[in-house]
């Protein structure tokens, strides 16, 4: 199978153990990646961080941050299993943005069967058509229940603990909705930390991708049904103060959240038929 791996020069640690992971364990496959270089965006974004510097400074250095040190320690656990860093043996194509013409050439001519959504961006049409059977995403939550980013934060917030896991879905033309090829539900215990769970989070997702790959080629078709879904942005640092001195229960009631309906599609295996006659 010809896998591209869609990123960027800096992918996060979620999508590093998911490129380790596959390259670690399908070794027959073809591989190519098409990187989105961020250098420059950087520079500009730098300019504008510029002006705000002076005062998240001093907040920074003279309060404790919670929410950093949890992200170190998950950081620390998780790097632990990365065991693939070098590239250099495969293709490579440098591109300037997430869905330019680059892009799209650098995949038309891979021939890719699939493409792996590692960190690039928001994909349009022109990207996500463009393999044989199609684009995989790993969120880390369960969607489309959970959609957006810092899902399992919001989730421990609101007190939805049903809802932490990961998914592997395909992309689609909307945020976490597409048709769902592997899902697990983390098994949570009251009490637990955030760290220790979102850790065993991005493993499990790094396998689901594994498993969705073996998946995407076998006779399949997908369940539907309709869930309650919601969808967050950032996790503010005061909410995780918040969340950590409730020893990561509960901090506020989801009653007030606003949520959408959304089809859930489900992968399940069919047999081949022999057309009727």
């Amino acid at each position: 199978m010809k896998i591209l791996f869609y990123t960027s020069d800096s992918p996060s640690l979620a999508n590093r153990l998911i490129i380790s992971e596959i390259l670690s364990r399908t070794v027959e496959d073809e591989y190519c990646f098409v990187v989105v270089n961020s250098k420059k965006k950087a520079a500009g974004r730098a300019r504008s961080r510029l002006r705000n510097l002076k005062r998240s400074l001093r907040k920074r250095f003279t309060k404790p941050n919670e929410l950093l040190t949890a992200s170190r320690l998950v950081r620390h656990c998780v790097e632990s299993h990365i065991h693939v860093e070098d590239y250099e043996r495969w293709p490579r194509v440098d591109v300037r943005e997430v869905n330019d013409d680059a892009s799209v050439k650098a995949i038309e001519k891979f021939d890719a069967d699939v493409i792996i959504q590692c960190g690039a961006g928001i994909l349009k049409p022109c990207i996500y058509e463009q393999c044989r059977l199609g684009t995989l995403n790993m969120h880390a939550g369960v969607c489309p229940e959970v959609r957006g980013i810092h899902s399992t934060l919001w989730c421990l917030y609101y007190g939805m603990t049903d809802r932490l896991g990961a998914t592997c879905h395909l992309v689609d033309a909307t945020l976490d909705t597409g048709n769902i090829l592997a899902q697990y539900r983390y098994p949570y215990t009251p009490g637990e930390r955030y760290p220790d769970i979102q850790s065993q989070i991005i493993r499990e997702g790094a396998n689901l991708v594994i498993q969705a790959l073996e998946r995407i080629q076998l006779p399949h078709e997908f369940s539907e049904r309709t869930v309650v879904s919601n969808y967050f942005s950032t996790f503010p640092t005061d909410n995780y103060k918040l969340l950590h001195n409730h020893k990561y229960e509960p901090v506020e009631e989801p009653d007030d959240l606003k949520t959408k309906t959304k089809n859930k599609a489900v992968w399940r295996q069919t047999t081949d038929r022999v057309p009727s006659a």
